[in-house]
């Protein structure tokens, strides 16, 4: 390690599998919402109907903060396991058969083992290669789809957890989705026809000739025409495994995540013209996959 080099350039060249857009460093996120007086005093009857309405357009937009950790989150998961993670297991072809891998999966993780982290691409491979890090059985998260869940509360593999005292649905996490948040793979010029949806989803700032640079993530799928499209070839990707035979099993300790919300509601901008209010909500975000924890990915070679 170069220590004389720029420090960004010495992270980039050490750090190359951490250092990304999508498990790197947190950022500062914004919501916004306005409400007309004026309307207020016509669609409510009374004050306290008007501050009960302004109340529930702060919960929505607190509500729509959650939903866009939820998809980042699971995107962030399911994106290092289908291209970061080390140990994959592709060998499954039935329900039962992704059962019997997972309960494997689940002594592998609990041994003295070096096998299932990516220690070594943290490190340039020079300092923590061949780094053991065992995973307690309380320790272990199981990410995979509603079906896979409602198998696995049925089979052996609870029984197995139960007797030691632990309720495995708690350490499950599952979606009825797997996919639904996408990542741009060519640099996307934002034009006018992009504008209207993406503010509709929250990018209130987005504006014609804006540019998205690769690895972005998006939690809604991407407007059909104007510049996320080379012609009729999509400049995205959907973050999804292939079929439903799909989990990642790993320490829980690997998912690193923060969220400063304290004094998060700014204060009000007055636009006396129209007799409108804005509201900005402002939150610090970081989410990261630790190299230096178990993960292993079983994927089903068929639908």
């Amino acid at each position: 390690m170069d220590l004389t080099k720029n420090a960004e350039l010495m992270l980039k060249r050490n750090y190359p599998k951490i250092a990304t857009k999508l498990y790197g460093t947190g950022i500062l996120k914004k919501q916004k919402f306005t409400l007309n007086n004026n309307a207020q005093r016509f669609a409510f009857a009374t004050l306290g109907d008007a501050i009960t309405y302004a109340v529930a357009v702060y919960k929505k937009k607190l509500s729509d903060i959650n939903l866009v950790e939820e998809a980042e989150m699971k995107a962030m998961i399911i994106d290092y396991a289908m291209n970061q993670a080390k140990d994959v297991r592709t060998d499954v072809t039935s329900m039962e058969g992704l059962v019997q891998k997972l309960a494997t999966v689940c002594l592998n993780l609990q041994n003295n083992s070096a096998k299932h982290n990516e220690a070594e691409t943290a490190s340039g491979g020079s300092i923590a290669r061949y780094t053991p890090t065992p995973t307690k059985l309380s320790d272990i998260l199981i990410v995979t789809n509603d079906n896979v869940k409602s198998y696995l509360l049925n089979s052996f593999l609870a029984n197995t957890f139960h007797n030691e005292g632990i309720d495995l649905t708690n350490h499950i996490v599952s979606f009825d989705d797997m996919g639904g948040v996408y990542k741009i793979t060519e640099e996307v010029t934002v034009t006018s026809s992009d504008v209207e949806k993406m503010q509709a989803y929250g990018d209130y700032q987005i504006a014609v000739g804006d540019t998205i640079p690769v690895d972005t993530v998006l939690t809604f799928e991407p407007p059909k025409d104007g510049g996320f499209y080379n012609n009729t070839t999509p400049k995205f990707k959907e973050i999804k495994p292939d079929n439903d035979l799909f989990a990642v099993v790993l320490d829980i300790n690997a998912i690193r995540y923060k969220r400063y919300t304290k004094d998060m509601l700014k204060e009000p901008f007055y636009n006396g013209e129209f007799d409108e209010v804005t509201y900005w909500v402002h939150y610090y975000s970081m989410k990261a996959i630790s190299p230096f924890y178990n993960k292993v990915v079983i994927k089903g070679s068929q639908n």
